[in-house]
């Protein structure tokens, strides 16, 4: 029994140490809650969440009358006009509402921005900036634009579960699908049956659950709230809408209700702002003043039931916003919170648990059950490889491809035993990320996709038209657009480009009462001598392999039209992508992949239609070799001969009658008799693919442009490094912070794009067709927006605020030490040792050598070490900062001359030393061949991929795509390009243009460099003229990148780091265990011997 009390002791002082073990860095003196109405509270820190102001429609249902795609801004949930307003003047009410706390100007240190990766809410918070922080009288940086670009940061959504409410966690799905089945929610269900029907049949959504409500309530709200341009469907009345919008309003009270979801969905969110307000009480962050959330309903809803203040007359309307306030009182900290729900009165929060203001202690207590230290770990997610979220690469991706290779091959021996024309033919496989090799998930599908999820468009289309792209041509504009151009000239130009008994061979109807008896008789379709009686015979018949059968799925094909033979499509070409690649044709009318019987499988192989034989001859030469998916596709015309010899003659005494030139008729029926089609089909391909019709030479055309990629260096910024000894070391923006001087760098830029492409790209900003990445640092995202300022200036339909012609553009990043495509510090051991190597190698340390003199004196003035020749960087940037000059339209400025000094050892002599070693230096940082394997090897996959995908009409929309970086960024693309020296050092400014062009079905890559203010040069690259092929310009650049980023960098992989971090813990606590139990051991040991002697004691006395 005594013993047994022992061991319960024991037990009970390992479980009270476990839980001081875990809550000791939770522990703090604040103890009791505060009245509101004290007014002796001092505000330190706000926090605030807000929503997306007004949005277009991010869902629908099928039978809507209202086109989603009509919306001018784009049918994918993106920001109006009316979403911009709302949010400026979110903005200025939190200015009038801080005016006392939030300093006047912007301030990195005082200010920070997180947004999810939306285009909406990134929109949405630089609109709340513009309203927030209009720029003061020292700020303005242009007299005729009242506003100054000010970062926003953002994480991609696969990897954000603070803010994406929706991001991939299986238990958390798992949880939140219980919910829609729990007894609650089929009640209303069930008492709402009648209604549901309804609505099922009204808007054609078969499964129609209270989850799937917001399908039904989104675009009818979105219609109603911009009734004057769109439409509502007839059989909405306001009864009708009040009741819809009641159930999406239960339905959002499901949405994150138990603690299940809740611990997955909001947590690592009020966590996050809890560490920040404990890291401002405890004095870790002095500077911060505000913090802002640009995100959703669903983050604020999650916020709300995690406060257990959550009711359905709550659910946030567009800039709803929520106010976490950090107040101190007599060195003790408390936490108020508001509430404001769209245009609504502002309203505090009062929470069950404490009373406002809440002590931050009981605050943070009340959430110590939902800390969650891993997220993957606690989701139970597979190991997430960055390279699968940023870049291309990867092992999985090899084995795919390996897989996809052993499919293909097998499915060509099937067609080689079965006979030619009946599978798909053999081609080079590319080098595609594998998210490209299979259907598009939702998550996957590009932007300019997702509105096909609910409105697909059909693969029979009757003379669509797509606008045209531009074309290279002379000055004053360098592109011009070839809309005007085209019409009945340019299908004339082709009437001589092919034999036009072949047309009309093609052309032929076919006829249903044709007879036929035999096999041999059908080898023979075209000749007219057979005069058997024998029954109808079958349509749509099909030769190969010396077997003839009837192929049921052309059925639904246009008797009279011209028909190609599309060869070796990959498994991710459907009905649709394939329409896509011919849809600019005006008569194109169908296009069909031939796919398995059971499996559903593309057999390889499909048909394209056309009613003109002029859009049928004009594609077969332009589209032969042309990427469809992810490979070139090989074009033939149609060999199905199911045609008379009646019918082709026929056609040809029509063309006779127009005036065409049939200069070989004769040899039709010759050739036909003797079988000699298919040598005269070949011919004419050969004609066509030689540019050689009818004895003329077709003149080679101005190629179009297709895709421009741009890679620019940030404008001029404060010195992001610095030396010991420098007397000049405090810059008021900041360390490498953009100046007034680089936002308007990077405007003259943004300007100089917009004229040199003002035929291509688009007036006004596209989504769909502009895509901005920029590096997580506050220069690189301020110069993208300072540049897209000036190339796209909003226009009368743009503009939202009559005093203000700006709009906001979204930037998108990515988490610094996870981007290995721009940002070539990105960590990563492997490299860096290298990089140690390339420093230290004999040709560097012979530089050092030879300028030894120049190296003592910066060793005595500098404070630093100078012992390579990267340390020359540390002493030339704040040098340069000071110093430097810039090229301001026509006239020289030195910067900052006017404020900042230099040292005074420092003459023109020694600059112009340290600026020609700096220079020098550059040509180290990635020069090294197995440097480049790990620095900007990505970024070239990446562009490269890109121009894949745009050829393969992938990603057709999208015209301009810009990556906003460092000077180190395009020295590494550069060097990979194998044309870097250290005459080229990117200046502020800096772009390198790469264009993706069009000729004849080709494609073709050309490159310029624009270094700062010179003009823009083309860059020769030695493995390829200009301009290069893709294919070429591909393969030059095959397998440049790790197949594992982790592995390859000596990285651990997150559950490795997470492993270690739980042994780390548990191997504490074992000790202390251990430690604890030895203890208790001892003093029981030593109790007992005191017993013992005390009992020997009283013995003998």
């Amino acid at each position: 029994m005594h013993f047994n009390c022992e061991i319960r002791f024991l037990m009970q002082c390992i479980l009270f140490l476990f839980l001081l073990f875990i809550t000791a860095s939770s522990v703090h003196d604040d103890l009791q809650s505060v009245a509101t109405d004290d007014e002796s509270f001092k505000l330190h820190l706000v926090q605030a969440i807000w929503r997306h102001g007004d949005r277009t429609p991010a869902l629908n249902f099928s039978l809507n009358p209202d086109d989603i795609a009509s919306w001018a801004e784009g049918p994918d949930g993106e920001l109006t006009k009316l979403g911009i307003l709302q949010q400026f003047r979110l903005g200025e009410y939190l200015r009038n509402r801080y005016q006392d706390f939030l300093p006047n100007h912007y301030s990195s240190n005082l200010i920070y921005v997180r947004s999810t990766d939306y285009n909406r809410t990134i929109m949405s918070a630089l609109a709340n900036l513009a309203g927030l922080f209009p720029p003061s009288a020292e700020e303005k940086w242009n007299e005729n634009l009242p506003w100054q670009p000010i970062p926003v940061h953002s994480v991609p959504k696969n990897m954000d579960y603070v803010l994406n409410m929706e991001a991939d966690c299986p238990l958390a799905k798992k949880a939140q699908e219980n919910i829609w089945q729990s007894a609650e929610v089929l009640a209303i269900m069930k008492e709402n049956q009648q209604f549901i029907d309804f609505l099922k049949n009204k808007t054609g959504l078969e499964f129609l659950t209270l989850h799937d409500m917001v399908r039904v309530f989104d675009p009818i709200n979105c219609a109603k709230i911009h009734s004057d341009h769109h439409v509502i469907p007839d059989w909405v009345t306001e009864e009708i809408f009040e009741k819809i919008h009641t159930l999406f309003n239960i339905s959002t009270t499901f949405w994150m209700s138990t603690p299940e979801v809740k611990k997955f969905r909001g947590s690592y969110l009020i966590w996050e702002i809890i560490d920040r307000m404990k890291a401002k009480s405890s004095g870790m962050e002095k500077h911060l003043k505000f913090y802002a959330y640009s995100a959703h309903d669903l983050t604020l809803i999650a916020f709300l039931n995690h406060l257990e203040v959550y009711s359905k007359s709550m659910f946030p309307a567009y800039c709803s916003i929520i106010l976490i306030e950090l107040l101190e009182k007599d060195g003790q900290y408390f936490v108020q919170l508001f509430y404001k729900n769209g245009s609504t009165k502002l309203e505090p929060l009062e929470l069950n648990f404490c009373k406002s203001p809440c002590s931050l202690f009981d605050f943070e207590q009340k959430f110590s059950g939902i800390y969650i230290p891993d997220w993957k770990d606690a989701c139970k997610l597979h190991e997430m490889r960055i390279e699968k979220t940023m870049s291309s690469g990867g092992k999985s991706f090899q084995v795919e491809m390996e897989n996809f290779e052993k499919e293909i091959a097998a499915q060509n021996a099937r067609s080689q035993a079965i006979g030619s024309g009946s599978g798909r033919v053999q081609a080079n496989l590319q080098f595609l990320p594998h998210s490209l090799q299979r259907p598009f998930s939702n998550a996957q599908m590009p932007a300019q996709s997702k509105s096909t999820m609910f409105n697909p468009t059909p693969a029979v289309n009757q003379y669509y038209h797509q606008s045209a792209a531009a074309v290279i041509e002379a000055a004053p504009s360098r592109y011009t657009d070839v809309l005007n151009r085209a019409g009945e000239a340019d299908a004339a130009k082709f009437t001589s480009q092919v034999l036009p008994q072949d047309v009309n061979l093609v052309k032929s109807r076919r006829t249903e009462s044709r007879p036929t008896t035999s096999t041999a008789t059908l080898a023979t379709t075209f000749s007219s001598s057979s005069k058997s009686k024998a029954k109808k015979p079958a349509r749509n018949l099909r030769t190969a392999g010396g077997c003839v059968w009837e192929d049921l799925s052309l059925n639904e094909w246009d008797p009279d039209d011209f028909r190609l033979f599309c060869g070796d499509l990959g498994n991710e070409v459907s009905d649709e992508l394939l329409s896509k690649a011919f849809r600019k044709y005006p008569s194109f009318l169908k296009a069909k992949v031939v796919r398995d019987k059971r499996s559903n499988k593309t057999k390889g192989y499909g048909f394209v239609s056309f009613k003109d034989p002029q859009d049928f001859i004009r594609a077969l030469r332009e589209m032969d070799g042309k990427y469809v998916g992810n490979r070139p596709i090989k074009l033939r015309k149609s060999s199905w001969k199911d045609r008379n010899l009646d019918a082709v003659r026929k056609k040809c005494k029509e063309k006779q009658k127009l005036g065409l030139r049939i200069s070989l008729a004769n040899s039709v029926e010759f050739g036909m008799k003797f079988h000699w089609v298919p040598f005269i089909g070949l011919v004419i391909i050969l004609m066509l693919n030689n540019n050689i019709c009818s004895g003329t030479v077709v003149q080679q055309s101005p190629g179009e442009l297709r895709l421009l990629q741009v890679i620019w260096r940030h404008g001029d910024r404060t010195p992001a490094m610095n030396f010991p000894l420098n007397p000049d070391k405090v810059w008021s923006e900041g360390t490498g912070e953009l100046t007034k001087l680089g936002i308007l760098q990077q405007y003259e830029l943004g300007r100089f794009l917009r004229h040199r492409y003002e035929n291509f790209l688009p007036k006004n900003y596209s989504s769909h067709e502009v895509f901005i990445r920029s590096t997580d640092v506050n220069r690189t995202l301020m110069s993208a927006l300072a540049n897209l300022a000036a190339l796209f200036e909003p226009n009368s339909d743009d503009m939202w605020n009559k005093n203000l012609s700006w709009q906001p553009i979204p930037v998108h990043t990515v988490p610094r030490d996870l981007d290995n495509v721009l940002n070539l510090e990105a960590k990563c051991p492997a490299a860096e040792k290298l990089q140690i190597e390339v420093w230290h190698s004999s040709e560097a340390m012979s530089i050092v050598k030879a300028n030894e003199a120049l190296f003592e004196l910066l060793r005595l003035n500098t404070g630093l070490p100078m012992n390579t020749l990267e340390e020359i960087s540390t002493v030339y940037d704040p040098l340069h900062c000071a110093v430097g000059s810039v090229f301001i339209g026509k006239h020289v400025k030195k910067i900052h001359e006017d404020k900042h000094s230099i040292p005074h050892w420092v003459t023109d002599e020694v600059y112009e030393n340290i600026t020609r070693l700096f220079n020098i230096s550059t040509t180290f940082w990635c020069s090294s061949e197995k440097v480049k394997k790990f620095r900007g090897s990505y970024l070239v996959v990446d562009i490269i991929e890109r121009m894949k995908r745009k050829a393969g009409y992938v990603d057709e929309n999208l015209k301009f795509y810009a990556y906003s970086a460092h000077d180190e960024t395009l020295i590494g693309f550069l060097e990979h390009m194998r044309v870097y020296d250290a005459t080229m050092v990117p200046t502020y400014a800096s772009i390198i243009l790469i264009e993706l062009l069009e000729l004849r079905g080709k494609y073709y890559v050309q490159m310029y460099f624009k270094n700062g203010n010179n003009s823009a040069v083309p860059l020769r690259l030695e493995f390829c003229p200009h301009p290069c092929s893709l294919e070429k310009f591909e393969k030059n650049f095959k397998d440049i990148t790790p197949l594992d980023w982790f592995s390859a960098c000596g990285l651990q992989s997150m559950e490795t780091i997470a492993w270690k971090k739980y042994a780390s813990l548990f191997f504490i606590l074992f000790i202390l265990s251990v430690s604890m139990f030895l203890a208790q051991m001892a003093f029981i040991i030593s109790q007992r011997r005191s017993e013992e002697r005390h009992f020997h004691t009283t013995i003998y006395n």
